[in-house]
């Protein structure tokens, strides 16, 4: 009652899967095979090797890891007010991650692949919104964030990489909406308002998963009509 229109929402996750099918390229496949305490296992198997002892071959196929541990905080704040004939309507959304990672074998650390931090998986991403709204029109600006990540996050050293740090991105869309009479509205949007480009990294440019914008500043046109 202090703060009307205010709502709050703070969500903890726990997740704990056995036997979890996954999937490894094949710099972390060969990585998992001559990392661990003995060559003897799946992860090596999956390594063709000619009479020399070169890899010839490797299999990226789906397989049974041991354990996949994941945690985090959902976090949504919300208020909405009456402004003039319409109302006014500010946020935010963000989801903090504070582990994911997936134990081929439990209790060696050299066997754990590490998701969190990585350009695909920040520790926070975030929407801020602004909108306000009367019965005619709609005028909205998001901000987008995503926090700076690591491009590999299960690199134990500096050698492996002369710099595996990812800088954060800001995106900010715009969008304004206009309803005609009760049956028509048309609308009118510029996402990515100041073209920021994706980061220069292999993967993270290219699809960057799903993270990151692509395609920088593009406008785009909507239109409604209720039958």
């Amino acid at each position: 009652r202090f703060l009307r229109g205010l709502d709050v929402t703070v969500d903890y996750w726990n997740i704990d899967i056995k036997d979890v099918i996954a999937q490894f390229g094949t710099v972390k496949m060969m990585e998992l095979c001559v990392d661990l305490p003995t060559t003897d296992n799946v992860f090596c198997k999956n390594v063709g090797r000619g009479p020399d002892g070169r890899a010839t071959t490797v299999s990226t196929q789906s397989i049974n890891a041991q354990r996949m541990l994941a945690r985090g905080v959902d976090l949504g704040v919300n208020w909405r007010t009456g402004l003039g004939a319409g109302q006014l309507s500010m946020g935010i959304k963000g989801s903090w991650l504070i582990k994911q990672v997936i134990e081929t074998t439990p209790g060696i650390a050299a066997g754990d692949v590490v998701y969190d931090g990585g350009y695909a998986n920040p520790r926070f991403r975030g929407t801020m919104f602004i909108s306000y709204s009367d019965k005619d029109w709609r005028l909205g600006f998001d901000t987008r964030f995503l926090s700076a990540s690591k491009f590999d996050a299960t690199a134990r050293s500096a050698e492996f990489y002369a710099d595996n740090t990812i800088p954060h991105r800001i995106y900010n869309d715009l969008s304004v909406r206009r309803r005609i009479q009760d049956k028509f509205e048309i609308g009118l949007g510029v996402n990515n308002v100041f073209d920021v480009k994706p980061p220069m990294y292999p993967g993270a440019y290219f699809g960057g998963g799903g993270r990151y914008d692509t395609v920088g500043r593009y406008v785009h046109v909507t239109g409604k009509i209720t039958l």
